[in-house]
């Protein structure tokens, strides 16, 4: 006996579900813009990083736990699956965004008071947890609202303005550091404010309008999610751990400035904006798989460029070109996940790779560190390089026999 998938599906009409209407105004600023915070809580503190270690150089291992101030919200990121059965258990998507936002708000600022390495990684493990809701649930309702073309751009415009974004943080965060000092940086913490008004102000994003069903055979099984989870583990290892080491390799070839060190940031965010608007573009004339090998090519040219680089101009030239390659990662990976999920595990796997994206710099960056962690930082930027043009030859084939298999289940 064939069992069928059932689900809810509400009524479109917001004048009788308010809940599940159409996406107004503030609300699609809510779901693009909240891709944002997963990579925040990563990257805000970024180019004070070695201002912190020279703060706490008493510390043991002071230069391993200053890098933990970043590779922590990877280990929070196990919370990213979890955001779709605790939204259930909350009232829906709409109530764990808002509780989440407090809690990046909260904690993010906290930070800035604590009084030593430990209690800042502490705070930035709750700062960790409550992006990876953020992140997890805005995808998931795009992913939920929308379909075909609608989600891809969406996807895109997410990933953009969460590197747009990520870019004015990071140079305010190090403005911040110039002027005032480190602790000064955690006020970037703040951009959750306009975000939670306007979660605040849209009923629309209540309820998921696609629910599970109670019979859990309904549910696609969770091993097609893997081998795309062990991918975004990988490509979250190299796109994070990036903002971790530059800082120390702008120092190593002379530059000492948090502020120039959020510039090179700024950079990469900013090329990475304009190859995520263009996602939709080349995937209209390049395979999802060609759009995996490009992505992962130019990032190993470019970290290769970067690490080697002994001026700001080499290294601006490779900064440059990973942004390329990062701008095409993460939209690749969610719109593959997004066309191969049912609809009833869209969120269960929406957040089990997102919590691997995120997750990847604490398994990346810590084994870095205790490999190469004698050696330059630029040494590290090529050996992600290397990383980056191995998984070329691995995501390439992933990609291709899930599109298959996409094809083949249209027909």
């Amino acid at each position: 006996m064939t069992t069928t998938a059932t689900h809810s599906r509400q009524d479109l009409d917001p004048a009788t579900n308010p809940e599940t209407g159409p996406v107004g105004l503030l609300g699609e600023i809510v779901l693009i813009g909240s891709g944002v915070f997963g990579s925040l809580a990563l990257s805000a503190l970024s180019p004070v990083l070695p201002e912190i270690q020279a703060a706490f150089a008493d510390t043991p291992s002071a230069a391993f736990w200053t890098k933990a101030i970043v590779t922590i919200d990877g280990i929070a990121m196990i919370a990213a699956p979890f955001a779709g059965f605790m939204a259930a258990r909350l009232g829906g998507p709409r109530r764990l965004m808002i509780l989440s936002y407090l809690l990046f708000l909260v904690a993010g600022l906290a930070g800035a008071l604590m009084p030593g390495l430990y209690t800042i990684i502490f705070t930035r493990f709750l700062v960790g947890i409550g992006g990876a809701m953020l992140t997890t649930l805005a995808v998931t309702l795009i992913g939920d609202r929308f379909a075909d073309r609608a989600r891809e751009a969406r996807i895109g415009f997410n990933h953009a303005t969460g590197a747009a974004l990520i870019a004015l943080m990071v140079m305010l965060s190090g403005w911040l550091g110039d002027h005032f000092g480190w602790r000064a940086s955690f006020a970037v913490h703040l951009l959750a404010v306009p975000f939670l008004l306007c979660a605040l102000a849209s009923p629309e994003l209540a309820q998921f309008r696609v629910r599970p069903a109670k019979d859990s055979s309904a549910n696609q099984p969770l091993v097609g999610t893997v081998p795309i989870a062990l991918l975004a583990l990988v490509a979250g290892s190299i796109a994070l751990s990036v903002p971790i080491f530059l800082p120390f390799h702008i120092k190593e070839i002379g530059v000492d400035s948090a502020l120039v060190a959020a510039q090179m940031f700024t950079l990469v965010a900013g090329v990475s904006v304009l190859s995520s608007l263009m996602f939709g573009l080349v995937r209209r004339i390049l395979s999802g798989a060609a759009v995996f090998g490009l992505a992962f090519l130019l990032w190993s040219v470019g970290l290769t460029i970067a690490g080697m680089s002994e001026n700001l101009s080499v290294l601006a030239t490779g900064v440059v070109i990973i942004g390329a390659g990062g701008g095409l990662v993460q939209p690749s990976i969610f719109s593959l996940l997004a066309r191969m999920s049912s609809a009833e595990s869209l969120a269960r796997n929406n957040g089990l790779v997102k919590g691997c994206f995120y997750g990847g710099p604490f398994i990346g960056t810590s084994l870095l560190q205790l490999m190469l962690g004698h050696y330059p930082a630029g040494i590290s930027l090529v050996a992600l390089a290397v990383l980056a043009l191995l998984m070329l030859l691995i995501a390439v084939p992933i990609a291709g026999i899930n599109e298959r298999r996409h094809a083949a289940t249209a027909q």
